[in-house]
């Protein structure tokens, strides 16, 4: 139990810092937000292990006691990834553009963790795939995976964890390929800012964990989704369906 302990600590000491407004200054919160993500990339892995270690003792109850403070971390992590654009809107002080770069540098790396964690070790029919390779690159400093998430809890499931690494995969492939977040509907960002539960008591509102999650990670995804498919169409109307025509012009960056 000292390890769950000083784990779900870990965890919550790494939370309050990325809600934004922490301080005042931009300057501030930027260097506390990325302390923050620093410790989210740190502790990621070694808390989904000990959760897997807590299902396949069954001890269900010990497991989402440090999952639920996890999603939460996950939560703050992608908020200031891909909410500050709606904040801004709102009124509030944005980090100057060198503050931001770094900021979402480390976002980006915490983000390629959990597509790794929250994926399989061999996805079927793609060992040369691009997530096959970064799973096979990582491999030494980040063994945990799906498989080694037992079944039967009744909230923390495969099932679950697999679709925000889906969409995750998604939004990671669209970061790199058009160098930036295709813009998203700020009418999404919007009210995934407002239902974030950084920084308040989680499952508010009767939200579940992976509701609020998935309300930031998945408009993400379907903006670059929806960029991908367009390519791929211009391509087929080119006469190579095999053809991927990215028309940089037209293509709006959040």
């Amino acid at each position: 139990m000292r390890k769950a302990e000083l784990l779900r600590r870990w965890v919550q000491g790494a939370i309050p810092n990325l809600a934004p407004g922490t301080f005042t200054s931009s300057s501030l919160d930027a260097s506390a937000a990325s302390r923050g993500v620093l410790s989210a990339s740190a502790a990621l892995k070694p808390c989904l292990k000990y959760m897997a270690e807590r299902i396949g003792s069954a001890d269900d109850a010990g497991a989402l006691r440090l999952f639920l403070p996890v999603m939460r971390l996950i939560e703050g992590v992608l908020g200031r990834l891909f909410l500050e654009g709606a904040r801004k809107n709102d009124g509030r002080d944005i980090n100057n553009e060198k503050e931001g770069d770094a900021l979402r540098s480390s976002c980006i790396k915490f983000l390629e963790i959990v597509v790794l964690c929250f994926s399989n070790k061999a996805l079927p029919g793609a060992a040369g795939s691009q997530a096959a390779r970064m799973k096979k690159d990582a491999s030494q400093a980040n063994d945990f995976s799906l498989e080694d998430l037992p079944p039967g809890h009744p909230i923390i499931t495969r099932e679950n964890l697999e679709e925000i690494g889906e969409y995750a995969f998604s939004t990671l492939r669209g970061l790199v390929l058009l160098g930036g977040q295709a813009e998203i509907d700020p009418n999404l960002l919007l009210a995934a800012a407002a239902s974030s539960s950084v920084g308040n008591e989680f499952m508010g509102g009767g939200s579940s964990p992976f509701q609020q999650i998935l309300s930031i990670i998945k408009p993400a995804a379907l903006a670059f989704l929806k960029v991908e498919s367009d390519a791929e169409k211009a391509g087929a109307e080119s006469g190579d369906k095999d053809s991927f025509i990215l028309d940089r012009s037209n293509i709006e960056l959040g």
